[in-house]
């Protein structure tokens, strides 16, 4: 009898050990207390030109120079300017803040 309550014993303090681990995992991981970053968002309608690539230019910029955690673009084109493409896609290709395109 004395053996089974002294097993009980043990594995109560197991158990209450167990449950503080998640608590301290908890308090020390990178999610407590950080700051969650924003997101820059454009939406790009229609044909692409020289001025839909200097607009992707400025709003590469401005995420960038917000601190945003990347720029988001919503493309809703048929196509454009051979041109103007190749500038966007260089501009993407060299931005400092990663760029999706949806």
């Amino acid at each position: 009898m004395q053996s089974n309550l002294k097993k009980h014993l043990f594995s109560a303090k197991i158990y209450k050990y167990l449950l503080f681990i998640p608590i301290l995992l908890f308090l020390f991981s990178d999610v407590y207390g950080e700051d969650s970053g924003f997101v820059t968002v454009i939406t790009i309608e229609g044909v692409i030109n020289p001025v839909a690539a200097e607009f992707i230019a400025k709003g590469i910029d401005e995420a960038y120079e917000t601190g945003a955690e990347c720029l988001i673009i919503e493309l809703d084109t048929p196509g454009g300017l051979d041109a103007s493409m190749r500038k966007i896609v260089k501009r993407i290709l060299n931005a400092e803040v990663p760029v999706i395109v949806y």
